[in-house]
């Protein structure tokens, strides 16, 4: 897994740089998620690794699912096909979406509630974290009933607990640690 990070945060690099020059960051994404996508199929997987299918049967192939006519990209499939990297595609998606999100001072964050949350209550939790990190935040919003109550904000490697489970969890550990102290002495 090392090394699938390792080689795919050239291949990130020099197309981010690329989509930022050319200022078809958005495009770019779309592209590698598409990929990502492709090479997630598992007949993909096996055509890819077929030895009876040429690259440039290849190439063809990835052309037309894509249908996308800008040339660079057309060259970017064509080159990680020749060169048998296009496994690496989803690796090369995360490194670009995290050099977008530091370049563009987004930060992702997943907030779990116990029930769905109403438009306006997504909103502010947005605007509140959004004023706490002085960062655009990129919310996905989940429900997990195990929770009981409350929010787990999940931001970058931050992670707020105000859930019911979770403070229920706290008193439980406080009472331990309170019976564990008593019988020490």
């Amino acid at each position: 897994m090392s090394n699938l990070l390792s080689l795919s945060r050239p291949y990130a690099e020099a197309v981010f740089a690329l989509a930022t020059d050319s200022n078809k960051t958005t495009e770019w994404q779309i592209l590698l998620n598409n990929l990502a996508i492709i090479m997630a199929d598992g007949q993909m997987q096996e055509l890819i690794s077929s030895p009876k299918i040429t690259v440039q049967d290849l190439s063809k192939i990835f052309h037309n699912i894509l249908n996308i006519s800008d040339k660079q990209q057309l060259q970017f499939v064509d080159m990680l096909l020749a060169n048998k990297r296009m496994t690496l595609v989803t690796n090369i998606l995360q490194h670009y979406i995290n050099l977008y999100n530091v370049t563009n001072n987004v930060q992702p964050a997943t907030i779990i509630s116990a029930h769905a949350l109403n438009n306006k209550q997504q909103q502010d939790i947005i605007k509140a974290l959004t004023t706490k990190t002085g960062a655009e935040i990129h919310a996905s919003f989940t429900i997990d009933k195990n929770i009981i109550g409350g929010l787990i904000i999940k931001v970058n490697d931050k992670v707020i607990d105000k859930s019911v489970s979770g403070m229920l969890t706290q008193v439980s550990n406080q009472i331990t640690q309170t019976k564990d102290i008593s019988y020490a002495t």
